[in-house]
């Protein structure tokens, strides 16, 4: 991915700082694993007509003094259980770039690319 996104690791690391690197992961099984092992979910306010969505969830990370700045295309379907809640069901990778400046101008940009209103913006989730 870094060398996707045209930058070099300016600085070595080790496992332990990679598995420490929740961000990292986090980038890496979005973009790369076949099979992530973990979801997104949300939950909607107004009851959402269709049970298939589709976003673009964007970040940036950091590893071994490489910036890069990436987003992926996620479909969330609806849970039969909870009505009101949406999880992920697949990603696809959209863009990997040096850091940008302006994180959510980039989301933006990426989601009217891909022609998708839902932005799965990185400062409203949280890990659980």
């Amino acid at each position: 991915m870094v060398r996707q996104a045209g930058t070099i690791a300016k600085g070595g690391f080790n496992i332990a700082e990679a598995k420490e690197n929740l961000d990292a992961q986090l980038a890496v099984g979005l973009m790369l694993d076949a099979e992530p092992r973990g979801y997104l979910e949300f939950d909607v306010q107004d009851a959402a007509l269709d049970d298939e969505l589709t976003g673009v969830y964007f970040n940036t990370c950091m590893l071994g003094g490489a910036e890069i700045t990436y987003s992926v295309l996620v479909t969330l379907k609806r849970r039969p259980d909870q009505p009101l809640t949406f999880r992920s069901v697949s990603f696809d990778a959209l863009d990997v770039r040096t850091r940008v400046n302006d994180l959510k101008a980039y989301g933006r940009d990426q989601a009217e690319k891909q022609g998708v209103a839902i932005l799965l913006d990185p400062d409203l989730i949280s890990r659980v």
